[in-house]
């Protein structure tokens, strides 16, 4: 019953990662990008900043710099899309990547959801 709870939740996740996926090939991508990436910098505070991405996002980096005034580096880290912003002055990053915020609805799902298999 638990397995196939999981068998379930692992689906339907898959199926919002491929619906991202798709969503990362349409212009609505890039004005995704940039809020999210001017939510990071106000999320991460005053201070030096510079912008995230990840592979998938690279290519992105001179127009998200020219478009934010900050720095953008490539993210070791899988964001699945979005970006973090690091602070440097304070050592901290504000995560507002696609995969935190899948991350977060997945637990919370997890926990409010209380599947019934019959």
């Amino acid at each position: 019953m638990l397995l196939e709870r999981e068998k379930m939740v692992t689906q339907l996740f898959s199926n919002i990662n491929s619906r991202l996926n798709e969503f990362k090939k349409t212009e609505e991508y890039k004005d995704f990008l940039k809020k999210a990436a001017l939510e990071a910098i106000d999320g991460a505070g005053e201070g030096d900043i510079a912008l995230m991405l990840d592979t998938s996002d690279i290519a992105l980096s001179s127009w998200l710099g020219l478009m934010t005034g900050k720095e953008v580096l490539q993210d070791s880290v899988n964001l699945e899309g979005g970006c973090r912003a690091f602070n440097r002055t304070k050592n901290v990053i504000f995560d507002n990547s696609l995969a935190s915020r899948i991350n977060e609805v997945k637990e919370q799902f997890l926990e409010q959801a209380k599947l019934l298999i019959v």
